[in-house]
């Protein structure tokens, strides 16, 4: 017997033998199977996580609580307590805005309305064209009323151009109205006035010169052409 027909008979059969190790086609077809199952499987994990994720997002923005910080009111006007450059605004009764400014500012201690100013300037709008302010030493603005007090001082500038000084004088800014009882001089770019009082009416528009009072008109200047 020779040594090929020897090795032919150790031989399995055909039927039962496996593909060689080193068949290039059997190691294709094996990596070819693993892929198939990776391009089908991973999708599929790819989409459980992707779902996953987005439930995870809902739940947690749905239980999600924001802290909001309680915002502090704003600083009043304690008693006795001095504030420097404060400001009061508000609107007449015709719907006029105004506003009362101060240098600084003291809450009265026997009255928490009360508030003592220290170079007050109020000020009241007449109309969208027109508007009065008057200035003095010192003031007392009553915040419920809206009333202010004014002494030493007093200067009252119209828009008009006239300018007049006393010594006190009261302002309802909810009415738009003033009044002083003491001496007033004034002066526009015409005239000159001395009274023994004064009262503006109308909303401001009308200026009232009360108890002996003393006008004199101004000659015309040169090159004015009036």
């Amino acid at each position: 017997m020779s040594m090929r027909d020897f090795m032919d008979k150790l031989r399995a059969p055909k039927d039962l033998v496996g593909p060689k190790l080193s068949d290039p086609r059997a190691i294709f077809n094996r990596k070819r199977s693993r892929l198939l199952w990776l391009k089908i499987s991973l999708p599929i994990l790819a989409l459980g996580v992707i779902g996953y994720l987005t439930y995870s997002s809902y739940v947690s923005q749905s239980n999600t609580r924001v802290a909001i910080d309680k915002v502090e009111d704003a600083p009043k006007l304690d008693v006795g307590m001095k504030v420097s450059g404060i400001s009061f605004e508000g609107k007449s009764k015709s719907d006029r805005p105004f506003s009362v400014t101060a240098l600084s500012a003291t809450e009265a201690k026997d009255n928490k309305d009360l508030v003592d100013l220290e170079e007050p300037q109020a000020e009241i709008e007449l109309s969208q064209q027109t508007w009065i302010a008057i200035t003095a030493e010192q003031g007392l603005y009553d915040r419920k009323l809206d009333k202010v007090d004014l002494k030493g001082a007093v200067t009252v500038y119209h828009d008009n151009g006239l300018v007049f000084v006393t010594d006190e004088a009261a302002m309802d800014l909810k009415a738009n109205t003033a009044f002083g009882s003491a001496a007033v001089t004034g002066t526009d770019d015409r005239r000159e006035i001395s009274a023994e009082g004064f009262e503006m009416l109308d909303d401001g528009a009308t200026v009232v010169f009360k108890g002996k009072s003393h006008l004199k008109i101004l000659p015309k200047q040169k090159g004015s052409g009036e």
